[in-house]
Order: C-alpha cells, then structure tokens, then sequence
C-alpha cells in the first residue's frame, strides 16, 4: 500500500477524522469553560455535532458524509460493546443491581421482542386482510427502531 502524500483517499480519511478530533477537543473546552452549557448538561458529543454542523454549512471545513456515517455506525457499535462490559466492585463481586441493566442483552432483548411482534402482526394480516404482502416485513419493526437514523 501507498502511504505517500499521493494517496488522497488514505489521507482524507486521517484528515476527515483529525477535523473530527479537533471539533469535539474544541466543544469540550467550550463546554467546560461556558457556564450556560456546563448548566445545560449538554454533553460533548452533542455540541460537538452542532459545530460541525455550522462549520459545514459555512464551507469552513469540508466533512464527507459518507465518513461520518461509517464512523457513526461503527461507533454505535462500540458503544453497545461497551454497555456490556460491568466493573466487579473491589471485592470481586459484581454489584447487586440487577446486572441485566447493564448489559447489551437487555437491549438486544427488546429487538427480538419487537421482531416478534413484527412478524407476528405482518404474518397475520398476509393470511387476513393482505394475501399478497411479504409475511417477513415485521422485521423491518424492529429494524427501523433499533438502528436509528441510519
């Protein structure tokens, strides 16, 4: 692999991620330094979006959406590995808090509740009122609620 200058789509990324970096550094310290977002509860992330936001509208900065939609799907992804894993208390145990609540397998178990119910709902009209509709479209329930915007 090239990892000259001449190699635009490998440095546009580095690039694309480092605007990214700078942006959420610069929202952390205004969040940090302005007391009406500090009172706000605004979290970073958050302030962060609404920068670049303005900055790319403003043609300040030039962010490919295609980047950050990959960023954002993977990140998503880490974040639910990261609900999974529970910090054991210093004796070892885990704490005594329903550790259920903690975990990616509540969440995951709300998917498959509403998959159940998708299909459920769409299996039964396709034998009722609609004979020609696709009997495994109830998916798309749990799909549509469970991978957001994206």
């Amino acid at each position: 692999m090239d990892f000259s200058f001449n190699n635009a789509v490998l440095w546009n990324f580095v690039n694309q991620m480092g605007i990214l970096a700078a942006i959420l550094l610069l929202a952390n310290v205004l969040r940090r330094k302005i007391p009406f977002i500090r009172k706000a509860l605004m979290p970073t992330s958050v302030l962060a979006g609404f920068i670049a936001l303005i900055l790319r509208l403003l043609d300040v900065v030039k962010l490919e959406t295609s980047q950050l939609e990959m960023v954002t799907y993977h990140g998503i992804a880490i974040g639910f590995i990261a609900l999974s894993l529970i910090i054991p208390d210093r004796g070892g145990n885990y704490s005594k808090a329903l550790i259920g609540s903690k975990t990616g397998a509540l969440i995951t178990s709300y998917y498959l509740l509403q998959a159940i119910i998708g299909l459920g709902v769409s299996i039964g009209l396709a034998y009722t009122i609609r004979p020609g509709l696709f009997k495994a479209s109830g998916i798309l329930l749990a799909l549509g609620f469970g991978q957001g915007p994206g």
